[in-house]
């Protein structure tokens, strides 16, 4: 019996957002011939339950390596590059997988320290302000040296091949999740109904994800406040946490919306808020595959979405969701009512994404997928010594 490839998972975790939901769906379900060994870059002051929690239920040993310990902001990373390659001393790798630009900084310095191959996942950029624009960059001059790089979506494998990646140690491995749609047999969505003041009947909206600029919420709040008085789609519940946050509940709030509009803070477990929604809404401007909105298709919600990124991959619009352009509230608008206002459509569209996400987005296959690229990365490792 041949021993265990043994991989350094090297991931930013700091929100819980899609980096980590992937990152638990690899530990949770990766093949017993790999053992995945997360090394995670996070800040000294993440909230008290957080992705480490996770990790702890799953009975998953990982290295911590705090990435704002220095008051002086780039002594940080070379501390850590330290850090790194101590945990590296302490146990044996055959490679290592990086998501996220620090993770790949440090992941290739490491992987050429040990002579070890290196795999990063691209999970897509956020570029709203010129530091992160200046990260990006520098992330996919990073790309070009990996041995392999798997892209989320065909639109960002051509967009790395757009800025000089080789195309040839591209591979395009959308994220994946588990068929969740079942029926509420124990009232989970009246209980969470209840609990913020929402009828039965009512027509209620969802967003689960990060609230930041990128996300598109300020036109998801704009399109609620353009709905008909007493018209479809008088709740909207937002599930997160992030920067924009208090922005936007000033905004709802000079907006007379809130009663309309439910901010309901970070879920370490968002499954049971899927079944408290009708549907679910995704107004970002820039996106990778996004794992709540695989999520939301998986639970059979009818879906809204903008049309950037790897999401027009993942929906044919009014087939399994409605793809909207991004910054465009009166196309939300639009969406939003036709949803809510047709039992037909809403069949149709569930029908669509539960059935899209097992023929497409199968964890199985996924962990499959991921298996192959690490052994072929091990092969040539192997031939080029």
């Amino acid at each position: 019996m041949q021993p265990a490839i043994r991989v350094a998972l090297l991931a930013t975790v700091v929100d819980f957002g899609g980096i980590e939901r992937v990152l638990l769906t690899m530990l949770r379900n990766m093949d017993r011939a790999i053992e995945l060994t997360p090394i995670l870059f996070t800040r000294t002051d993440t909230r008290e339950k957080s992705f480490f929690d996770f990790l702890r239920d799953l009975h998953v040993p990982y290295d911590m390596i705090y990435v704002n310990t220095s008051r002086v902001k780039y002594i940080n990373p070379l501390r850590n590059i330290v850090e790194a390659i101590a945990c590296f001393r302490k146990q044996r790798f055959d490679l290592i997988h990086t998501h996220g630009y620090r993770a790949d900084l440090i992941g290739l310095i490491v992987s050429k320290y040990f002579t070890l191959p290196v795999v990063a996942t691209c999970h897509g950029y956020i570029s709203n302000d010129r530091h992160l624009n200046f990260y990006n960059g520098l992330d996919v001059f990073l790309l070009r040296y990996f041995d392999r790089v798997i892209a989320v979506s065909d639109r960002m494998k051509k967009d790395l091949v757009g800025k000089r990646v080789d195309e040839g140690k591209i591979h395009v491995i959308t994220n994946a999740v588990w068929d969740a749609a079942v029926t509420d047999t124990n009232g989970i969505r009246s209980n969470i109904r209840s609990r913020l003041g929402i009828g039965d009947r009512e027509f209620v909206f969802g967003f689960v994800g990060r609230l930041s600029e990128e996300k598109g919420l300020d036109y998801l709040v704009e399109a609620v406040k353009r709905l008909p008085p007493g018209g479809e789609g008088c709740r909207l519940i937002l599930l997160g946490e992030g920067p924009q946050r208090g922005l936007l509940e000033k905004e709802v709030q000079r907006c007379g919306l809130g009663d309309k509009v439910l901010f309901v803070g970070f879920q370490a477990d968002t499954a049971p808020w899927y079944q408290a929604m009708d549907a679910f809404v995704l107004p970002s401007l820039t996106e990778g595959t996004p794992m709540a909105l695989l999520e939301a298709m998986a639970n059979g919600l009818p879906v809204i979405a903008s049309s950037v990124g790897g999401v027009p991959a993942i929906l044919s619009s009014g087939e399994n969701g409605i793809l909207v352009p991004p910054a465009d509230p009166t196309g939300l608008v639009e969406a939003m009512q036709a949803v809510a206002g047709s039992r037909e459509l809403r069949t149709k569209l569930s029908d669509g994404a539960i059935r899209s996400v097992r023929e497409n987005h199968d964890v199985k296959s996924w962990i499959r997928k991921v298996s192959e690229v690490y052994r072929m990365m091990l092969q040539e490792n192997r031939r080029s010594r």
